[in-house]
């Protein structure tokens, strides 16, 4: 029996000092949608498909200045629906037009931008240059205003989207970071985003890609309801994260 006691007290011992292995869920990567501009009545139209696959969008809006208060009631919809809303420049002017002037760029497009959204009762957390064209000098102004800086890039390459480094968030970038175009004259295929959404989840990244303006007519910067429901669906096939473009900070920190 001593002997026993013995033995049960060295095992007991042992297995406290020993690091139990937790499981630990890892955060999945994911997908962050943007939509550019102020085409306001077509996002609020189709903001459904996204609510369909329990996701949500970034509305990055410009020319917020010019809204009536229809438009203003949509864009205030979306925000308590969930959706964020982004600043995108208060007349979509690019930041080149300003070479030399960054102070006036953020005084005439970012800040009289932000009054308005303050007057309309949306926080504002994310900012995406007109263009997808920046400026050295104005990112660092912008990141002192908002958590998250977006640029873009483009398919200039015509192929797979897993080969573009910049249009996936990462741990080790993800303030300021680039999208890559989905309207219809990128020509994006749902094969190609599925191949850039499985690198995301493998590696913890964000996929970040942007449109413009919902149409069936193939348009240039257009983008059709039914090819987004494809890629939603690949998302749901996948088990892809929906990011909003305030949740990628929170998500690396």
């Amino acid at each position: 029996m001593r002997l026993l006691i013995i033995f049960l007290s060295f095992l007991l011992f042992s297995c406290s000092n020993q690091e139990l292995e937790v499981p630990v869920n890892k955060p999945i990567g994911g997908v962050a949608f943007c939509f550019d501009n102020q085409f306001i009545d077509g996002w609020s139209q189709y903001a459904f498909l996204f609510n369909r696959y329990n996701f949500k969008a970034t509305f990055c809006v410009s020319r917020i200045n010019t809204f009536d208060s229809s438009r203003q009631s949509k864009l205030i919809s979306l925000y308590n629906d969930g959706f964020e809303i982004a600043c995108h420049s208060l007349t979509h002017v690019s930041v080149s037009d300003y070479n030399g002037r960054p102070y006036e760029y953020i005084k005439n497009e970012v800040d009289s931008s932000l009054a308005y959204f303050d007057e309309f009762g949306i926080p504002i957390f994310s900012f995406a240059y007109p263009f997808g064209i920046s400026n050295p000098i104005v990112d660092s102004l912008l990141l002192e205003r908002f958590q998250l800086v977006r640029k873009a890039s483009y398919n200039h390459l015509d192929t797979i989207l897993d080969v573009y480094n910049s249009i996936f968030a990462s741990k080790e970038n993800y303030r300021l970071v680039d999208a890559t175009g989905i309207d219809v004259n990128f020509v994006i295929t749902p094969e190609s985003f599925r191949n850039g959404l499985e690198r995301a989840l493998a590696n913890n990244e964000i996929l970040i890609v942007s449109a413009h303006k919902f149409s069936t007519d193939g348009s240039n910067y257009t983008i059709n309801p039914e090819y987004l429901d494809s890629l939603l669906v690949i998302c749901e096939e996948l088990g892809a994260r929906s990011f909003r473009l305030q949740d990628i900070a929170t998500h690396f920190n």
